[in-house]
């Protein structure tokens, strides 16, 4: 879920991050029934959005390969009062935006 350029612009402790990350993920085969219930799902086209009313952040980068950016756009823009941060890269983990994503949190929570 993330462009190679963005991993190449990381610093090393955010490139030793990812691959401790990574590696925690394995072996995948023990995943399959969790990946395969994800791809499952499906939000009905229906879904109200407009009655949420609990506070919602939106977290999400223009180079996600995993999740395009028209999703996290589209949740932010139907549920009423959604604050909405978008990146330009960083990927499907957000990956160089750690410092930036916890400011947002933190003004966010209070």
């Amino acid at each position: 879920g993330v462009p190679p350029e963005t991993l190449a612009a990381l610093g090393d402790s955010e490139q030793l991050w990812v691959n401790e990350l990574l590696f925690s993920m394995l072996p995948m085969s023990l995943r399959l029934p969790g990946i395969k219930l994800d791809e499952g799902r499906q939000i009905p086209l229906d879904f109200p959005y407009g009655q949420i009313t609990a506070p919602t952040l939106v977290l999400h980068a223009r180079d996600d390969t995993l999740v395009p950016i028209v999703q996290g756009m589209n949740t932010s823009a139907v549920i009423p009062g959604a604050n909405s941060v978008i990146f330009e890269t960083g990927g499907h983990f957000l990956l160089g935006e750690t410092v930036a994503i916890r400011g947002h949190i933190t003004t966010f929570l209070e």
